[in-house]
């Protein structure tokens, strides 16, 4: 067998990558010396809201279940045009500070300061 350096470089890397990645497996033994020599940490539990809020009986996610009918009614005319009257306010207030933004935009900038060179 011939010794190649490059060959064997890059064999250790491949050894080194190997390592490390078994060191992010949980179950396995380079895990276990990974978590036994702190480099790995446990897993925390979940929240407490989070496992009250976790149903005691469903293992998965249901799947095919709809929610329920919202009761969503048409605005009548008077609610209508309140919320026009109130967008069309905001787009004015929008077009004010878009005009204000424009106006700071465009003052032209400061000169740095003209200093006589010294004698």
């Amino acid at each position: 067998m011939i010794h190649n350096p490059r060959r064997q470089a890059y064999a250790a890397a491949l050894l080194f990558t190997a390592l490390g990645l078994a060191g992010c497996s949980t179950d396995g033994p380079i895990g276990g010396f990974a978590k036994a020599t702190g480099f790995a940490t446990e897993t925390p539990g979940a929240a407490d809201f989070v496992e009250a809020s976790r149903s005691a009986n469903e293992e998965y996610r249901p799947i095919g279940r709809t929610p329920p009918a919202r009761d969503l009614a048409p605005l009548k005319d008077d609610e209508l045009d309140a919320l026009k009257a109130n967008l069309e306010k905001r787009r004015a207030n929008n077009d004010q500070a878009a005009a204000a933004a424009r106006a700071l935009g465009s003052t032209p900038m400061a000169q740095p300061p003209v200093v006589a060179p010294l004698e």
